[in-house]
């Protein structure tokens, strides 16, 4: 495999006390990120936010952390339909796989935040997530002995709610994957695909099936919001429940595809179980709805192709991201 190319964010690192310089390895045919100027990279803020990922002490009866429905071993994501809760309730949506989760322009399935920062507040407080409140939080936190010490070495502060957004966004900014079959074979290990792979890849980059359109190589999203006639009449409005636009009712953003075989189950609300039943429904064009997406169409794919694709789809699971002990409990 062809070197990665260091990425140091230098220009988002000005000198400041407790914060030394976080290096990310990006693949040469991806564009970096930004970094907020006000949130730069520390490992000291990595590791802060990788606790408090994993600490269950911030939902309001102890029982679950963003870890419990962000479960690394399926690429950050959940295999149950929809996640429970605090005290066991479920929301509405599947979770989303946070592979690569700093790539994108706008979090939650309706893309109703645009930074990782905002995007750390709805699940902490949302009543069907973590229901917690922002003053036994901090007393928590406070309580916890390990926790003073570690806002210190972070922020050289007591702790507060910024820090804790802070910490949380710098470690789902970490969360990078890009060690599949797939790369090795981008940067030019021709053997790192299979025969079926291959042709599975050249199906999907084709005009035929189109699905490069959306899932745009290398990240495999395009940032964007589309209705892709899941249902003739959806039960909530996805994009349309942020702008209350009749043009937007049944949008959602494009998922990455990356480690997609473990992040099942599939769409918005965890309706289809498998792959092949996702091929299934793309075969069929979707359900009408007056907002359905102009590429959704009907394609024709034998069983051989369907094969093949879906070999390829399991070629862009990075297993040593599943594993990564950088990203798991530290209590493990």
């Amino acid at each position: 495999m062809k070197a990665l190319r260091l990425i140091v964010l230098l220009a988002f690192f000005g000198a400041c006390q407790n914060e030394g310089e976080y290096q990310l390895d990006i693949p040469e045919n991806v564009e970096p990120f930004l970094i907020p100027e006000d949130n730069k990279l520390s490992q000291a803020k990595v590791d802060l936010g990788r606790s408090l990922f994993y600490e269950k002490g911030l939902s309001l009866d102890s029982s679950v952390s963003c870890g419990s429905c962000h479960i690394q071993q399926f690429a950050f994501a959940d295999t149950a339909r929809v996640s429970r809760g605090f005290q066991g309730d479920t929301g509405f949506r599947n979770s989303s796989s946070l592979t690569n989760v700093a790539f994108q322009t706008a979090f939650f399935r309706d893309g109703g935040v645009f930074s990782l920062e905002r995007a750390v507040h709805p699940p902490v407080l949302g009543e069907f997530e973590m229901n917690m409140n922002l003053m036994d939080m901090l007393d928590r936190l406070n309580a916890n002995p390990s926790y003073p010490q570690a806002f210190k070495n972070a922020f050289n502060s007591e702790i507060d709610n910024k820090g804790i957004v802070q910490a949380l966004a710098s470690f789902q900014r970490t969360l990078l994957s890009f060690n599949s079959p797939y790369d090795k074979f981008m940067a030019g290990d021709s053997l790192a695909l299979k025969g079926s792979q291959k042709r599975g890849l050249q199906l999907f980059r084709s005009d035929r099936l189109n699905c490069a359109k959306c899932h745009a190589e290398p990240l495999f999203i395009d940032n964007k919001m589309h209705n892709i006639g899941l249902y003739e009449s959806y039960r909530e409005y996805g994009r349309g429940r942020v702008t209350l636009k009749e043009e937007d009712f049944g949008k959602f953003r494009t998922p990455t595809l990356r480690n997609i075989e473990v992040s099942f189950p599939y769409m918005h609300d965890g309706s289809i179980k498998t792959l092949e039943e996702v091929l299934e429904f793309y075969k069929t064009g979707g359900f009408h709805h007056p907002n359905k997406s102009v590429e959704m169409r009907s394609i024709e794919l034998t069983e051989n192709e369907k094969a093949d694709l879906i070999a390829f789809l399991h070629a862009l699971t990075d297993n040593a991201f599943l594993t990564d002990s950088r990203f798991s409990s530290p209590k493990e």
